[in-house]
């Protein structure tokens, strides 16, 4: 874009003495005004200098030339002098007008030089120059990004354009923004800038809420008109259709109960007496409401034991399976290796689809491992290894508790390592740990309580109601997880129904 420079000055016109060469006032002949050249054109100057050119203004008429002032027009720094231009130019006498030219930075000067007189049909001059300095311009100046959803991004190249006869030299970028959802990025390769070559800046414009944004660049150069060039970015987001998502609590909380079994030699007497407990167990877990989930491993084999491997409250004569998956005895190898077992029970080829284990862990249940057993672990790895690997399986690592009906008369670090990690329970096997049952039932896990919704939300724009009642607070959602997690105290009650209401982020 050529950059022009307005210019209407007051006009002077130098005469000396002027030259009488003919002087009949009254002749016949009307005034008739000549002015030589038609044409200046000043070349190419550099800001501050200076050129100034003749105009030489004859009357070749009869009768005196009347003036009433000059007029110039067009673009450009042209400036001319007529302070002693009188009000008549008699017949045949010259006048001298000096037109001067000085640029302060990059033009293209064009203009035009009239004499205001009542002589009709005077010739006007042309005049021409040029400003040979660097000039900047921002392209665009000013820019509105398109509407797009919140979580979209978008991007608007600037172009850092050199403009003049010069090369342009960035001394300085400056960007300010309202807020972090506008970023700027730009890697110059010089700084300074050809004539006719251009710079990139790239605006990213990453919306996160509704609220308008604004960002504002300054570019510094070397441009002597226009030291500092500016553009202005703005943009508006809008939320994506909000998205509602019901969940509908059970009647009753969700545990997959998993007993270890010891069945190796020392266990004599230990196994019947937890037969004898087996009713008063499955009867806890039916007053407590609890949807339930049983399946026994032993401390040498992690394949789910007895002829129901998988027994819940509708499994017809429940009891009876119990005791077979139960009845274990006390040929088992030593040594005993709960944690794995259990692990491998739930983690293995087992528990692959189609494998005997397949269909255990049900989706928001929690799981509860029982190891009943007279001697600490003696799997290959550590306990913490195990736990993770169990954990791994839940939605929450809270979900998974490993309790442990064993002998507390020695160290047990292993076992109690796992116990204590995963907040379980802990029993004494020469004690009378059944009347601590109602205990390990009421600590198995509750109704679900973290909850994973359809799309990635955008977390303030999350909306909760329980039965059409609106909760605000009490829950939490994760974005590293993905959930929403009310606090224990505070899930959702049984048979209720929890809806979530957002606006999620832009899948483009």
């Amino acid at each position: 874009m050529r950059r022009l420079m307005m210019a209407i000055a007051g006009l002077t016109l130098l005469g000396g003495c002027p030259e009488l060469e003919t002087a009949d006032p009254g002749g016949s002949e009307p005034a008739a005004l000549t002015v030589e050249p038609n044409l200046i054109d000043f070349g190419g100057l550099v800001p501050g200098q200076l050129q100034t050119r003749e105009i030489r203004i004859t009357n070749s008429g009869g009768q005196p030339a009347r003036f009433s002032g000059t007029a110039l027009t067009g673009t450009g720094s042209f400036s001319v002098a007529d302070a002693a231009l009188d009000e008549e130019l008699l017949p045949g006498l010259t006048a001298t007008v000096e037109v001067s030219y000085a640029p302060p930075g990059y033009e293209v000067a064009e203009a035009t030089l009239a004499l205001i007189t009542d002589v009709p049909f005077v010739p006007q001059v042309e005049l021409a120059g040029m400003g040979l300095a660097p000039a900047i311009e921002l392209d665009p100046t000013s820019f509105e990004f398109d509407v797009c959803e919140v979580g979209c991004d978008v991007e608007q190249e600037v172009q850092i354009r050199s403009v003049g006869t010069e090369v342009l030299e960035i001394e300085d970028l400056v960007f300010e923004v309202t807020s972090d959802e506008l970023l700027v990025s730009y890697e110059f390769a010089t700084t300074s800038i050809p004539p006719g070559e251009y710079e990139s800046v790239t605006l990213y414009y990453q919306p996160c809420d509704e609220i308008p944004e604004s960002a504002y660049l300054t570019v510094a150069s070397n441009d002597p008109l226009q030291p500092e060039a500016s553009a202005t970015f703005t943009g508006q987001a809008q939320y994506a259709p909000a998205v509602t998502d019901t969940f509908q609590q059970p009647a009753s909380s969700l545990a997959d109960i998993l007993w270890v079994l010891d069945n190796s030699g020392n266990m004599g007497g230990y196994g019947a007496l937890f037969a004898s407990y087996a009713p008063a167990t499955l009867d806890l877990l039916d007053e407590a409401q609890v949807d339930f989930q049983i399946a026994v491993v032993i401390t040498d084999m992690a394949e789910f034991q007895g002829a129901v491997p998988v027994m819940t409250s509708t499994t017809p004569a429940l009891l009876a399976a119990f005791h077979d998956a139960i009845g274990v005895g006390t040929g088992g190898a030593s040594p005993e290796q709960p944690l794995a077992m259990a692990t491998d029970a739930l983690t293995g080829p087992l528990a692959q689809p189609g494998g005997p284990n397949d269909g255990f862990l049900r989706e928001q249940a929690g799981l509860q491992v029982i190891v009943y057993t007279n001697e600490d672990d003696q799997s290959p790895l550590a306990a913490g290894h195990y736990v993770q690997q169990l954990q791994a399986l839940m939605t929450l690592s809270e979900d998974l508790k490993i309790s442990g009906i064993i002998d507390q008369g020695t160290p047990q670090p292993e076992l109690e390592t796992a116990i204590a990690a995963t907040d379980g329970m802990l029993l004494d096997i020469h004690e009378d740990w059944w009347t601590q049952l109602p205990d390990l039932v009421d600590g198995m896990p509750n109704l679900p309580n973290t909850f994973d919704l359809s799309e990635i939300p955008i977390p303030d724009t999350i909306e909760v109601t329980i039965d059409g009642a609106p909760v605000f607070s009490d829950w939490e959602y994760y974005e590293v997880l993905d959930l929403v997690v009310f606090e224990p105290a505070d899930t959702p009650p049984a048979g209720s129904e929890v809806v979530f209401t957002y606006h999620p982020w832009c899948s483009c």
